[in-house]
């Protein structure tokens, strides 16, 4: 029988690959072949996260494992991690109870996180408003187009 090593897997963004295992058991006498796929479903784009694979294993007498690779895309910007979903098909029989599996593309890029709590803001000295007419806080007529402004973007 056939069957994924584990059902979820992960790699970094910056991969380059992601490297899958498919495991043989409960007997090693024969050839076995299982077709391996990425398929649609998960939240990772293919051509934009990561290379779409398809490939055929025979597995030969005694043998336990194979390996294959998934190139991994590392896209520009924070992203949230994205996922890749891998289907294994054979024969009836051949699979085991692990003929699908997850890979999480963990995203490298970090996102600002700001708290309320720590920062400080400074105001400006207070300017002569005869002086500096239509510049800064003293002015009656900015303050009011900045009020106006700044308001709409709290909710």
């Amino acid at each position: 029988m056939l069957a994924y090593s584990a059902p979820t897997y992960t790699v970094q963004e910056n991969g380059p690959v992601a490297t899958i295992t498919i495991d043989r058991f409960g007997g090693l006498v024969g050839t076995l072949t299982v077709t391996n796929q990425t398929v649609v479903g998960g939240t990772a784009v293919a051509g934009t996260d990561y290379v779409s694979v398809s490939n055929v294993f025979t597995f030969a007498d005694g043998q336990v494992s194979t390996n294959f690779t998934i190139q991994i895309l590392d896209t520009a910007g924070a992203n949230i991690d994205r996922t890749v979903f891998l289907s294994l098909s054979a024969a009836a029989g051949v699979l085991g109870s692990q003929p699908n599996a997850v890979l999480t593309i963990l995203d490298n890029d970090s996102i600002p996180n700001f708290s309320v709590a720590g920062y400080t803001v400074v105001e400006a000295p207070r300017m002569n408003a005869r002086a500096n007419r239509g510049i800064g806080k003293s002015d009656p007529l900015d303050s009011r187009r900045i009020g106006a402004a700044a308001l709409p973007l709290q909710d």
